[in-house]
């Protein structure tokens, strides 16, 4: 559908917006940030074509500084912009300023409490950080997050970390095979299963087929 509207020539930011989201999902990262370009080339005020494109400088290229400055576009349109933040606040997470993504979180949330991505970067705050690390804060965090956000596979790796570290080694397995049917080719969920099936089930077998794999 979106490659027939954009075949006949539309000019549409929504077919391109629609087309970026769809090309990322099927790992093309690429592709949807030229998508999400021509969005707010077409329209200078599709905030949330900006910040899809800042996330992927931000996710896949690590370029922070592209990154802010779409999310810094937004801000520009809407001061108040929820989104703007949140970007901003995956930014720090990347740089290690967890006290800031954590602050951000908190203004987010006052103002829009149902951005489930608050969750997922509070459970990596609290998961990752030194001076804030509570496993059990990260738990509710990513509990809170893939209560409507099935999708991500890193939140079910992090979590089965989560749990793994609190002692809970039948919960790591379900979370790291969650990871998996949603990315059957996810590295460290393969190699976190199968490392907690060796050890901890005595399932030899299974666990070194999937760290062969």
């Amino acid at each position: 559908l979106f490659e027939t509207a954009v075949q006949r020539g539309s000019d549409y930011a929504e077919v391109f917006y629609e087309r970026g989201r769809a090309r990322y999902l099927a790992l093309d990262p690429r592709g949807a940030l030229e998508d999400f370009e021509k969005a707010y080339a077409i329209d200078k005020s599709f905030i949330m074509a900006h910040y899809c494109a800042g996330k992927i400088y931000a996710d896949v290229y690590r370029d922070y500084d592209k990154a802010l400055e779409q999310f810094d576009a937004m801000k520009a349109m809407d001061p108040d912009n929820e989104y703007s933040e949140l970007g901003q606040a995956y930014v720090d997470l990347a740089k290690l300023r967890y006290e800031d993504a954590l602050a951000r979180c908190d203004r987010i949330a006052a103002q829009n409490d149902t951005i489930a991505e608050v969750w997922y970067i509070r459970g990596l705050a609290y998961q990752k950080s030194d001076r804030h690390r509570d496993p059990k804060k990260a738990l509710e965090a990513y509990n809170q997050f893939l209560a409507t956000r099935l999708d991500n596979p890193s939140a079910f790796l992090n979590r089965g970390d989560i749990r793994y570290a609190l002692g809970d080694p039948d919960g790591a397995i379900q979370d790291y095979t969650a990871a998996l049917a949603v990315n059957p080719g996810y590295l460290w969920a393969l190699l976190n299963r199968g490392y907690v099936l060796y050890k901890e089930k005595n399932r030899v077998q299974e666990g070194l087929r999937d760290i062969e794999k």
